[in-house]
């Protein structure tokens, strides 16, 4: 059976079963000579869903290798996204209702270095922020 000489059509017919890995050294003789039927493999072959077989207990490893640290540490710093955000809203609004916002922010255009001053803040809180952000993240990844 080694030397025989497949038809294209045979050889169409034997594709799947080389693709499920059982030898057939006439099909690959076959594939090395005819580019159409070479095609006609390399399609079914992705058009193939990969039988992978995910190992028992792979989800609990990978689960377990995590560091639960990183977990804690990352809800805090969401609750303490949060409260900056509600204290920054509940200023806001204070501001609003009690009619200082347009005094407040006359105050801040009328004066450079009060903006400058504010705007300097704010980066650099943004960039202790973001160091902080990814000094998490590479924990996480280790």
């Amino acid at each position: 059976m080694q030397n025989e000489v497949l038809s294209c059509g045979e050889a169409r017919r034997r594709i799947p079963e080389y693709l499920r890995g059982e030898p057939c050294p006439s099909l690959l003789s076959h594939l090395a000579r005819c580019e159409a039927c070479l095609e006609a493999c390399l399609e079914t072959a992705l058009a193939t869903p990969a039988a992978t077989k995910v190992p028992e207990g792979f989800q609990e490893r990978v689960l377990g290798q995590l560091p639960v640290a990183a977990s804690a540490e990352m809800r805090n710093c969401v609750w303490t996204l949060a409260a900056v955000a509600v204290s920054f809203a509940a200023l806001a609004l204070r501001l609003w209702y009690g009619g200082e916002i347009f005094v407040f922010a006359a105050a801040v255009i009328q004066r450079p270095a009060i903006l400058a001053a504010s705007a300097g803040i704010e980066t650099v809180l943004a960039l202790l922020w973001l160091w902080r952000a990814l000094e998490a993240a590479r924990s996480m990844s280790q």
